[in-house]
């Protein structure tokens, strides 16, 4: 099995900071004031919006004999090699200017559901938009492995031999 990282551009990893440091100010704010309805809620919703965005952001991606894996702590969604029509190495498909239809935009990535007008509906599973991939399969995925150029030959040369 080849694996690969899912490293962050600079873009996630301000995003990621700064809204961690505003639920933390929040809280200390909350909770300097006394103001236990604003300290519980804000603990809360920060909680359920880090660690779902965790749980769900890709952390990594690999290739076996049949199928690309995008790596979640929430477990890992499965691309058939025989589904897959093309791929191509694509840095405009993980532009900011898409719009979310239901995903993230920063917080430990750019995934979930989005659509721009180059690739209508699709799915991210990127945290680089510098390195961004577009596979074409059943869905429009974009994902953002470390090395793009021996991600597509490595996926290339398994749709040839399932061929």
């Amino acid at each position: 099995m080849d694996e690969f990282d899912a490293p962050q551009d600079r873009f996630v990893q301000t995003v990621t900071v700064l809204i961690i440091i505003t639920f933390v100010v929040l809280i200390l704010i909350f909770a300097s004031t006394g103001n236990n309805r604003g300290l519980g809620a804000t603990t809360v919703i920060g909680l359920l919006v880090l660690v779902t965005s965790y749980l769900f952001a890709p952390h990594g991606y690999a290739i076996d004999e049949s199928e690309v894996l995008i790596r979640r702590k929430i477990g890992s969604v499965k691309i058939p090699i025989k589904r897959i029509e093309s791929l191509r190495y694509d840095p405009a498909a993980c532009s900011l200017w898409g719009v979310r239809t239901f995903g993230v935009s920063g917080l430990f990535g750019y995934f979930g559901r989005f659509y721009t007008h180059d690739l209508g509906h699709h799915i991210r599973y990127a945290t680089d938009r510098d390195k961004a991939i577009v596979i074409e399969a059943d869905k429009t995925f974009v994902i953002s492995p470390d090395d793009p150029a021996q991600f597509i030959q490595i996926v290339k040369a398994r749709m040839e031999a399932n061929r």
